[in-house]
């Protein structure tokens, strides 16, 4: 009596989007993961008994994920990172630049979009930030180049393998190639 009653969690169905601005927005999916969405926007891009796949282009979510089954798994992508998870709650904030991982409890596998990047466990209390791909590439860019000044070779071409092996972009793929061929 005289309190107001809180609206319950709308349940998300795959394909739907959510959308927070001035204020957050809260959501359940059918295998009881709650979602707090506090900015920007999320949508739900798979949803079967096993996993399910949230897409996360901007914005701030915290994410309360119950013990799921074995084998059943969670993901949160950004254009940065995907934050795959068994059970636990945890932050993703993505930015314009970067996605940041907070762990609150439980543990999270962070996998950077990218290949060679390494992939990161984070515990209870353990946080990390996830540059750009195109950052990523860039930084092995300039080290490949800084190795190619200095005649270090052997470098340059490590460098240069995983510049190639990281990216799509077929002005970088030629660049990678004749830089390769250049330091053989």
């Amino acid at each position: 009596f005289g309190r107001a009653r809180l609206a319950a969690p709308k349940l998300l169905i795959p394909g739907a989007e959510m959308r927070a601005t001035a204020e957050g927005k809260s959501a359940v999916l059918g295998n009881g993961v709650r979602i707090r969405l506090e900015a920007g926007s999320l949508r739900l891009a798979v949803a079967d008994k096993d996993a399910q796949t949230l897409i996360m282009p901007l914005g701030r979510v915290f994410v309360d994920v119950p013990k799921l089954p074995v084998g059943a798994t969670l993901s949160v992508r950004t254009p940065d990172a995907e934050v795959r998870v068994h059970g636990t709650r945890f932050h993703v904030i993505r930015t314009g630049k970067d996605t940041q991982v907070q762990v609150v409890e439980g543990v999270v596998e962070v996998r950077p979009e990218g290949i060679g990047r390494p992939v990161q466990m984070l515990r209870a209390g353990e946080s990390a930030t996830v540059g750009s791909a195109e950052a990523y590439r860039e930084g092995l860019r300039r080290s490949m180049l800084d190795a190619l000044d200095h005649g270090e070779f052997v470098a340059a071409e490590k460098q240069i393998g995983e510049l190639a092996g990281s990216s799509a972009d077929p002005s970088q793929l030629a660049e990678a190639q004749a830089l390769l061929a250049w330091s053989l």
